[in-house]
């Protein structure tokens, strides 16, 4: 998920960064169980071709269910009062490593 922090409305940050990164925390961990999040920057143009850039939040999920990144992302937009967000869908082979056993 690539969420961004301006205010749809206002096309500027209302909620400071770290506060939207609790918002956007605290929200995952009633969905997920685990995830990681990152500061991005994103820049995108509108419909009317106004170029805005925004401090965004990238989550990325390890087999997450569609309908529960669906719910998170719902929350989230009216929390953070956003039109939308990005969702990328990847499929990607993972491997929690623990180490070579033999040494």
């Amino acid at each position: 998920m690539y969420i961004g922090t301006n205010d749809k409305d206002t096309y500027t940050q209302i909620i400071p960064t770290e506060t939207a990164k609790e918002i956007v925390n605290n929200t995952c961990l009633n969905y997920f169980d685990g995830y990681t999040i990152q500061d991005a920057r994103g820049v995108w143009k509108d419909e009317a071709g106004k170029t805005t850039g925004e401090n965004s939040i990238i989550c990325y999920f390890d087999d997450a269910d569609a309908s529960k990144i669906h719910a998170a992302a719902d929350e989230i937009i009216k929390k953070l009062n956003q039109s939308t967000i990005l969702i990328e869908k990847n499929v990607i082979q993972m491997e929690y490593y623990t180490g070579d056993k033999k040494k």
